[in-house]
């Protein structure tokens, strides 16, 4: 089954193997704009520009309480993922919780209720009123473990709210959104919040440090609703013209074979595996040191075929303020002890080019020559006639450098100044 909701006042549940309406819920009295199944009960969750919020048992196929209180248009309702409570935004510029625990009660003895009974307010009651939105609320989302809501409005802001007991406050206000912020979920394992908003943008923030780690922006299209799925790693936004359908995290993690070891990160830690002794060493715990990197997984793991008395290792990190570390470590990597940290911000990649040095791409896209502990930094000018824009950096053989650029890979010698190399790639061609 799956159930709907439209401007028709009405709410249909659908076997969507035959494509047939298998019954049809009426009695809003005006669009209704979300409708839920609860997870273990046989409800449906519905709200409407009636000003109410609905509760149906689908088994009976009748209301079971209407909860009224709302102002204006009731924008979104949901069920809390294992509590009996209720959240609602509404245009009134409120977010309203509401706890089910009599009605859930109540409607499942034996012997409580009639059928097609609607019960009253004191089966379900107001257990918050947030107030704070300078504008109409149009989403409300609950975190998935903890007692946290939030929620997005017309003031082109996202709040956060803390619920204990009977008691409730406002956690912090996260702005960035040049418009009305449509819809806001929590991702249902990591600390991270995603929102999307009529400014055309897709946002994600940071749980922990309140701060914007990443943004998407479509051309013409204005955002309008999100949804993750509840297991795997897929995330689904609506907009005026379509769909799209992305991930965040990288199942694969990043990794680099160098004879018999495998160097990769994983739950932010640096390791070492032996394939010819199936043991995997700790080499270093991964901090990026507050920057805000997508999920901070990098991008990818370098590793420094140079330098034959140690070994370097290169991570480059994704994100709104993208940035690399390269790591040094002893001969003996059982014995694994980093005897060099350098990080580099704004940066686009990072590369080892020889034994102590190595390329950076920074975000003007200009490329520049430095030591491995960043002294000695030298600017290089691309040799190539009609270069536009690089956009990443690959190793190569000592002294050289591969280059995607335009739409060509091409493999320049830093010393020689110019292209030995070069592959046109076809249209569409993703690199990685």
């Amino acid at each position: 089954m799956f159930v709907s909701g439209g401007d028709d006042h009405r709410v249909k549940v659908w076997n969507y193997k035959t494509k047939k309406c298998m019954f049809t819920l009426t009695g809003h009295g005006d669009y209704v704009r979300t409708v839920e199944f609860h997870a273990e009960l046989p409800w449906i969750l519905s709200c409407s520009d009636d000003q109410s919020v609905r509760l149906w048992n689908w088994q009976s196929r009748s209301a079971i309480a209407i909860l009224t209180g709302h102002s204006h248009y009731v924008m979104c309702a949901t069920f809390h993922p294992d509590d009996t409570l209720i959240a609602s935004a509404s245009l009134d510029q409120t977010v309203r919780v509401w706890d089910f625990a009599r009605l859930k009660e109540k409607s499942t003895q034996k012997t409580g209720g009639r059928p097609g009974e609607i019960f009253g307010a004191t089966e379900v009651e107001v257990k918050h009123i947030l107030e704070g939105h300078e504008r109409g609320v149009n989403w409300v989302a609950f975190h998935p473990t903890m007692r946290i809501v939030a929620s997005a409005a017309d003031d082109k802001s996202i709040k956060l709210w803390r619920l204990s007991g009977n008691k409730h406050w406002e956690m912090d206000t996260m702005k960035g959104h040049a418009n009305n912020v449509s819809c806001v979920i929590f991702h249902p394992r990591l600390e991270i919040l995603l929102s999307n908003s009529e400014d055309k943008t897709l946002r994600l923030w940071d749980l922990n440090r309140r701060v914007q780690i990443q943004q998407t922006r479509r051309d013409t299209d204005r955002y309008w609703i999100l949804a993750a799925h509840p297991t795997l790693n897929y995330f689904a936004a609506g907009y005026d013209n379509g769909m799209s359908v992305f991930k965040l995290e990288r199942e694969r993690h990043a990794s680099q074979r160098i004879g018999s070891s495998i160097f990769f990160v994983k739950s932010k830690n640096l390791y070492v595996y032996d394939l010819s002794t199936k043991e995997k060493f700790l080499m270093a715990a991964v901090n990026t040191n507050g920057k805000q990197v997508l999920l901070n997984q990098p991008k990818s793991v370098y590793y420094n075929y140079f330098n034959q008395s140690g070994h370097d290792v290169i991570l480059n990190f994704d994100g709104e303020n993208s940035c690399f570390i390269i790591y040094e470590f002893q001969k003996d990597l059982k014995q694994a002890n980093c005897t060099l940290e350098k990080r580099g911000d704004n940066t686009l990649g990072a590369v080892f080019i020889s034994k102590d040095k190595m390329c950076v791409l920074d975000m003007n896209r200009e490329l520049a020559v430095c030591n491995l502990d960043g002294g000695s930094i030298k600017k290089v000018t691309l040799n190539k006639k009609g270069l536009n824009r690089v956009e990443m950096i690959y190793p190569a053989p000592l002294g050289r450098l591969l280059v995607h650029a335009d739409d060509a890979i091409f493999l320049y010698d830093l010393a020689a100044r110019k292209v030995l190399q070069e592959l046109t790639l076809a249209e569409g061609t993703v690199v990685k």
